[in-house]
């Protein structure tokens, strides 16, 4: 009977300590995959924060509304890794909706296409210290491609009245917060600054703002 109980008390402490090695290297893993996806809002329309004045329907040769094919609701997934020892991720997230290209009268009018964003950004995780059972904070900056290979058609009135085909992809500067709103939910608010390469101006320099609620696997 005691030997029984010697081999019972040996085989469940062997496992307790498996257990232990585990656990610990769960909570040690050096990078860290998440997956999400939620829906996100994009706009123009706090552009009284813009470092100068835009004019907003860019030339006479070309009429086009720099605040267009950019505001709209869309579908926004994104995957991170995150590098667990100095807390620093790599964030891809992508901004897809069905909306209109606005061009200017033609004969294609108003088509629906679907129009893509693409971000990639580098991030820092805020430790929530006062509650250490609830998800972190986390702040980012990032490079992006608006309306990826999009383009709109107008009648170039100062080429006799010809139409042509204009390029609206463009570069910008996203900075970002990401604050948890539950264990799996957060929202991150966003702010993106045009580069220079605008399509209408390549020294227009203005910025738009996302919002996106997303739900994550971490």
């Amino acid at each position: 009977m005691g030997k029984i109980f010697i081999i019972i008390l040996t085989v469940c402490s062997q496992g307790f300590c498996q257990y232990r090695k585990e656990s610990v290297s769960d909570e040690q893993k050096q990078l860290k995959l998440s997956l999400s996806v939620g829906p996100s809002w994009e706009s123009t329309l706090m552009n009284f924060f813009n470092f100068k004045y835009i004019d907003t329907f860019g030339t006479i040769c070309v009429p086009f509304n720099y605040e267009r094919n950019i505001q709209g609701f869309g579908l926004s997934p994104s995957i991170s890794l995150l590098y667990n020892p100095f807390k620093i991720g790599i964030d891809y997230t992508a901004n897809i909706r069905y909306d209109y290209i606005h061009h200017v009268p033609s004969n294609r009018g108003e088509v629906n296409e679907l129009i893509t964003n693409h971000f990639i950004s580098v991030s820092k995780v805020i430790p929530n210290r006062r509650n250490i059972d609830k998800p972190d904070h986390l702040v980012g900056i990032g490079y992006g491609i608006i309306n990826t290979n999009k383009s709109f058609v107008f009648n170039n009135t100062c080429n006799m009245n010809t139409e042509e085909e204009f390029n609206l992809q463009f570069p910008v500067c996203a900075v970002f917060y990401r604050f948890p709103v539950g264990r799996h939910f957060y929202v991150e608010p966003k702010v993106n600054v045009t580069l220079k390469g605008h399509p209408v101006n390549k020294d227009y320099q203005y910025l738009f703002y996302g919002l996106r609620i997303a739900y994550s696997t971490n």
